[in-house]
């Protein structure tokens, strides 16, 4: 799988929860998105580091974006 596929297919199965995640500790809708992206940044950056499963690897991203970012 290419590096592509990897992140997309992330995406679709994890997007969903970490906007969950983030809008229940965020103030507004648009910096929910806000840390849905940066995580996802941060996991295409470190990708090779991204850890299986995934899911709570991107909650404590999306935590700490929260924490230095918002």
């Amino acid at each position: 799988m290419n590096d592509r596929q990897w992140l997309t297919d992330l995406y679709v199965q994890h997007s969903d929860a970490v906007y969950r995640y983030a809008l229940r500790r965020t103030s507004s809708p648009e910096d929910a998105e806000d840390v849905l992206v940066e995580a996802f940044a941060v996991a295409w950056r470190r990708r090779t580091a991204v850890p299986e499963p995934a899911l709570p690897w991107l909650y404590r991203t999306a935590g700490n974006v929260i924490a230095h970012v918002i």
